[in-house]
Parts: structure tokens; sequence; C-alpha cells
């Protein structure tokens, strides 16, 4: 089955979200794996969701508004195209769990590579692995890995409180609310409306995560042949009435980390098979620099001290001498350059 949603917002901003508290249902869920059960339960009668939605980004580069199309298909499919106002496709992302690509046509630039959050940052400015994406569009929280005594629920601020620590140094929060027509059913029969997702990694959040408006979605429509040879191609699956978010405002701050969040990044910078007993961690966190080059330099340096590799010998003086345009390939060609007819000499 497929379902089709409307009016998607997607902003990528700075904000503080507020909630109105409620009193507990009278049946809670016991456990937090009951809750992760009961919401992907709740749509797990949905194939793949199409949807038409803007995209709206505010960041240092300025604002972005345009028009989104976007086709999801589960468990791991994802194609998320962007409209220029005035017709045409700007850009289009795709991924199938496995490999990903992105294409932009004002910058004329192609990429692909493996389907992770590091791809689509570089596309949508959100560290989010496709999967989650596809997850969020569809309404559930992409939930990471772990063990069932790393998840904790509670009831608190007026929904369910998901806490989940990941076995690879990361956490996520989940806001889950039931809804109103469910309040007083049994635990069994709630469905769960995903309200908010939060996700750190040594202690510093990569995306924030708001979902608003969730109302079911229509069933699409057959499938018509537009000149009549071949016959309509209904929805697969069974009748579906899940609910989908018609707003999803992502929430991606970097602030720049103190002496103990880089001493805390430190401790889980080095690949796992790198000896670092005795190193100082306080004092490494003296070097005033970000994440991503407290990263960069334990890489770096794991690197250079396990390889056997050397520098010496691989170029003799003029090795280089006979390197010609030909041999260099273009990477990008950077922004269209407008032509006015305007000469300077």
């Amino acid at each position: 089955m497929t379902l089709r949603g409307r009016s998607l917002w997607l902003l990528v901003w700075i904000g503080v979200a507020a909630a109105c508290q409620r009193a507990a249902p009278a049946s809670r869920f016991p456990s937090a794996r009951d809750a992760i059960t009961r919401m992907r339960e709740s749509h797990a009668c949905s194939r793949g969701l199409v949807g038409e939605g803007r995209f709206d980004y505010l960041g240092d580069e300025g604002r972005v508004r345009a028009r989104s199309l976007y086709v999801v298909a589960r468990p791991t499919s994802l194609r998320f195209d962007v409209m220029s106002p005035v017709g045409g496709v700007i850009s289009t992302l795709t991924s199938d769990g496995r490999r990903f690509a992105f294409n932009d046509v004002r910058e004329r630039l192609f990429v692909e590579g493996p389907a992770d959050e590091c791809n689509v940052e570089r596309a949508l400015r959100v560290p989010i692995p496709p999967a989650a994406l596809g997850e969020l569009l569809s309404g559930q929280a992409p939930i990471l890995v772990h063990q069932p005594e790393q998840a904790q629920l509670s009831w608190e601020g007026g929904s369910y409180r998901l806490q989940i620590q990941s076995e690879v140094q990361a956490s996520e929060e989940v806001r889950l609310v039931p809804r109103d027509e469910d309040w007083q059913r049994p635990w069994q029969e709630q469905q769960l409306r995903v309200t908010e997702v939060r996700v750190s990694q040594q202690g510093l959040v990569l995306y924030e995560a708001a979902l608003e408006e969730h109302r079911a979605a229509k069933l699409a429509a057959p499938r018509v042949d537009p000149d009549g040879i071949d016959p309509d191609v209904p929805p697969s699956g069974p009748p579906c009435s899940a609910e989908v978010p018609r707003r999803i405002r992502f929430v991606v701050s970097f602030p720049f980390p103190d002496a103990a969040a880089r001493a805390q990044i430190w401790r889980g910078a080095f690949p796992a098979a790198t000896p670092t007993e005795g190193l100082a961690y306080d004092r490494l966190a003296r070097l005033n620099v970000a994440g991503g080059n407290i990263r960069n330099i334990a890489l770096t340096a794991a690197s250079d001290r396990h390889t056997t590799a050397k520098w010496e010998g691989l170029l003799e003086p003029r090795d280089l001498s006979d390197l010609a345009v030909e041999d260099f390939e273009v990477i990008n060609h950077g922004g269209m350059i407008d032509l006015t007819y305007d000469c300077v000499r």
C-alpha cells in the first residue's frame, strides 16, 4: 500500500519547542520495548509514502525555499527531489539503504557513495542516515541499535519519554503521545504519535526533529495507463489508516565544544585498535579545536603510528614535470556566471 501525504514542511533552524502537559493514560506501556513495538505496529500496514511539500532551509548561507517531492519505500529506499520555483528539478537525492546518490543541477555536482549521514548532510544540511530520514517522513522514530536494558520509558511533561543508550556511543530521546481517541484504551490498542526525536553522539546533539500536525494519509489511487492499454494497478496491501506528520522541523546546531566536551570527544575519537594507555585527555582538550578537527587529528595519528609506508623514495625531483592539463579531472565547475554582455577592459 502506498500512502500519500500533502503538506510537509522541512525546516532547518535553531529553535525551542514547548508542549502542554497532560496526565498519563490510565493504561500505560509497561516497558520501552512494548512502546517501540506498538509504534512500529501503527505503521506496519504502510508499504510506502508519496508526498509533496515545501523545503525551507535557514543557515549561514542564507535561506532557501523550494517545493519538494519525496517517495519512501520501506524498509530503506528513499527519493527526495527539490523543485525550482519556475519548474524543473534542482536536486535529487536517492538511496536504497546501501548506496547513496545526489545530483545538484545548479552546482553541476554529482556525488555517490555509501548511504550514511555524512552524505545526506552534504545534500540537505542535516546529518541523518537516509533510512532514518525516510522513517521520520513516514511518522516513525528511527531507533538506534541497543540492548533491551539500554532503553528506558517514563511519562514526563505530557508524553512518554523514551531514552536509549546505543552501543555506538550514541544516545537518543523520543517523545511519544497516544492519539486523543486512544487515551482511555488499553495500551495494546493505543496508536502512538512521534512528536520529537533527538540524537546525540559523545555528548553533542547531531539533530533534533519535531513532528507536528499528524493526520491519516489517504490511500493512493490506482495507477491508470493514460493510453488505456494496460489495466489499472491498484495499491498493494491491506487498507491502512497510518498517520503521517504534515510538518517536520529539523533543528541542527553546531556549538563549539568546551574543554570538558573536547575531552569527551578525544576519548572516543581513536579507532578501537589504537593503544591509548597513558593519554592525558584533559591536556589534549586544551587544544581549542572543534570536534571534527579532533576526529581528523586522532585518525591521522593512529594511521601514522601503525603504517609502514614512508614518503621517502616515492617521488624523484622531476617526477611531476610531465603533468599536463588533461591529467586532471574537474570535480566541480563552480557556480554559473551570468552572461550580461557588459565588457570591461
